[in-house]
C-alpha cells in the first residue's frame, strides 16, 4: 500500500504516481523515510516481488539519474530500485 505521507510530509504527485505504477507492476516498498524535512525530500527503496515484475515506464516529473534511481523534479525525492 502506498503511503500518503511520511512523518507528516505528503508525497508529491510524481512520486505518488511512480510508486502506484510500481506497485501495479509487481514492486514492493521495502524502505521509506523522510530525508530532508525542510525540502520535503523523501526516500523510497522498492524491489520486484517476482521475476515477472514489469519494467517501469516514464512518469512526467520523474527523471532517472542512475540505473535504478529515479528522482522527482519538484523535491528531489528518490525512488531506488533494488534487485532481490
Amino acid at each position: 500500500m502506498i503511503p500518503t505521507e511520511i512523518d507528516k510530509v505528503p508525497l508529491c504527485k510524481p512520486i505518488k504516481e511512480f510508486l502506484e505504477m510500481a506497485e501495479e507492476n509487481g514492486y514492493k516498498i521495502v524502505e521509506q523515510k523522510l530525508r530532508d524535512y525542510h525540502f520535503h525530500e523523501l526516500y523510497f527503496k522498492i524491489k520486484p516481488e517476482s521475476i515477472h515484475s514489469e519494467k517501469l515506464k516514464e512518469i512526467e516529473g520523474i527523471q532517472m539519474h542512475e540505473t535504478g534511481q529515479f528522482f522527482c523534479n519538484c523535491h528531489w525525492s528518490t525512488v531506488e530500485i533494488i534487485e532481490k
